[in-house]
């Protein structure tokens, strides 16, 4: 005679997940902007614009990770990046977001740009 029990699950979810979100300012620019990531992150390269859905990794064991936006982009200023995670850090002046994913830890980044302004200086003569 045998046995027989079915799995059951013991809750050892430890999964976590990176939100990566572009703000442009002004707003609903369609400018695109390049990114690139470190670590076990699937498109390890993609483009963001302030209309598009953000980036979203599900699924993410425990560890580090980066994400980098390229710079400069013309006429756009980096004007802030920021992430719910306290063990990382963001460098503003590479564009990078370092993230320490702890288990069960959800981080969102923001990344802010700013439109640079223009000067159109024009000269009239009479006659």
């Amino acid at each position: 005679m045998k046995d027989y029990i079915a799995p059951i699950g013991i809750g050892l979810d430890t999964c976590g997940s990176i939100t990566i979100d572009k703000v442009t300012n002004p707003s609903g620019s369609a400018q695109s902007f390049a990114y690139t990531t470190t670590g076990v992150l699937t498109h390890r390269t993609f483009s963001l614009t302030d209309a598009a859905a953000p980036r979203v990794y599900s699924a993410l064991s425990p560890g580090n990770y980066s994400v980098t936006v390229t710079l400069p982009v013309a006429g756009w200023d980096l004007a802030n990046l920021v992430c719910n995670d306290a063990n990382g850090s963001v460098n503003l002046a590479t564009g990078t977001a370092n993230i320490v994913l702890d288990a069960n830890e959800d981080v969102t980044c923001t990344y802010t740009n700013t439109q640079r302004g223009s000067l159109t200086i024009q000269k009239v003569t009479d006659p």
